[in-house]
């Protein structure tokens, strides 16, 4: 019996032994190793901040639906043709050069050069160059500060996209954001503190500079949100988002309340920018019936399209018109114009009547181009 019952406390040792070794022990952690984007932005020329902003830990949830939603109802109706008449574009006369006043940024896709150019298409100045050996996608989605000495842009990996700030004189960049949409398209707030982005959800997300977090704007409600344009006034946002069909304009409190749906069409609408005074929006849209993509304007006072109010066809060209803006005065709106049969895209200003154009590029295939918020020289 002794002989038994030694044994027994001895295998009973050995198991606690077992059984503390094997909860106390934790695998080791692998080193965590940097981004394709770090990597590449490592490797510019461009120094990145001590001090980089980084984004919050606080998981991001859906919004509320708002009770208006419940209650709206909303009919697509079968959009009428008007095609143009003559089935070729409008003739245009060329605006004076001397009528395009400060100086419109833009992107180049897809070697991801950010580049500034006057708006009288002289003196351009490549701001960034990215190196063409890496194997990323590209910078776009240029945007300017309200400051305008600085701008924001996408950078993407193809995996994950990340904005980065820098000044006009290339001398400073730095990380702001990381895990966003993948060339995603953002606005600032009028008085710098806060940007709109879309995030890898596909969702309108604001982002406060001073708290460093995050509030969702839009939630799955809406499909595949995008193109986020800050009012001048700061109180609302217009984006586009495909809530029943197609893509349409919307505009939404930023308190993420009073949602309004701007057009009402069975084509997709997309790409709003307010004009400088609030009163207008400018979008780009299919519902001309070509097959290709024209910029209409909306008067947001004399209300929304499904009341009646019928957005005014502003480009009339066989291409797709994409990526509009307003000039700071409101008297003209630049765009970049998509050549069919042509691998570019060239940029051109047009007046607010839709009489005069001036192309203000030749070569390459540019994007996002912004307008300075106030004359400056560089």
């Amino acid at each position: 019996m002794k002989k038994t019952t030694m044994l027994s406390f001895v295998r009973t040792m050995i198991c606690l032994t077992v059984l503390l070794l094997t909860g106390c022990s934790r695998p080791t952690p692998e080193p965590t190793k940097p981004s394709a984007t770090a990597r590449y932005i490592a490797k510019t020329s461009i120094p990145s901040s001590p001090t980089p902003m980084r984004p919050t830990e606080t998981e991001i949830l859906p919004t509320s639906t708002p009770e208006t939603r419940a209650t709206e109802t909303l009919v697509v109706e079968e959009p009428t043709r008007t095609p143009n008449p003559t089935g070729t574009p409008r003739p245009l006369s060329p605006l004076r050069l001397d009528a395009n006043q400060g100086e419109v940024l833009f992107s180049i896709y897809p070697r991801g050069d950010i580049g500034i150019v006057k708006a009288d298409g002289s003196e351009m100045t490549i701001l960034i160059e990215a190196p063409a050996n890496l194997g990323i996608n590209d910078n776009r989605h240029a945007s300017w500060l309200p400051d305008g000495d600085r701008f924001s842009y996408t950078v993407d990996d193809f995996g994950q996209a990340e904005i980065w700030v820098a000044n006009v004189q290339g001398s400073e960049a730095r990380f702001l954001l990381g895990d966003i949409a993948t060339n995603s398209s953002h606005s600032w707030s009028p008085d710098g503190q806060s940007i709109a982005y879309v995030s890898t959800r596909n969702q309108i997300v604001l982002y406060d500079l001073a708290t460093q977090t995050r509030f969702p704007l839009t939630d799955e409600h809406f499909r595949s949100a995008a193109d986020p344009a800050w009012s001048p006034d700061g109180s609302r946002v217009a984006f586009s988002a495909a809530e029943s069909g197609n893509q349409d304009v919307y505009l939404v409190d930023i308190d993420g309340t009073n949602f309004v749906r701007v057009t009402n069409h069975a084509d997709a609408d997309q790409a709003p920018a307010w004009s400088p005074d609030g009163t207008r929006i400018v979008f780009s849209s299919t519902r001309d019936g070509d097959d290709v993509k024209d910029l209409f304007v909306i008067d947001l006072s004399q209300g929304t399209e499904a009341e009646g109010n019928k957005p005014e066809q502003l480009t009339f060209a066989d291409t797709l018109d994409i990526d509009p803006d307003w000039s700071p005065d409101g008297q003209y709106i630049v765009y970049a114009a998509h050549t069919f049969g042509a691998a570019h895209a060239t940029l051109f200003v047009i007046d607010t009547n839709g009489e005069r154009q001036f192309q203000l590029t030749r070569e390459n295939t540019y994007h996002s181009p912004r307008w300075r918020p106030r004359e400056r020289r560089f």
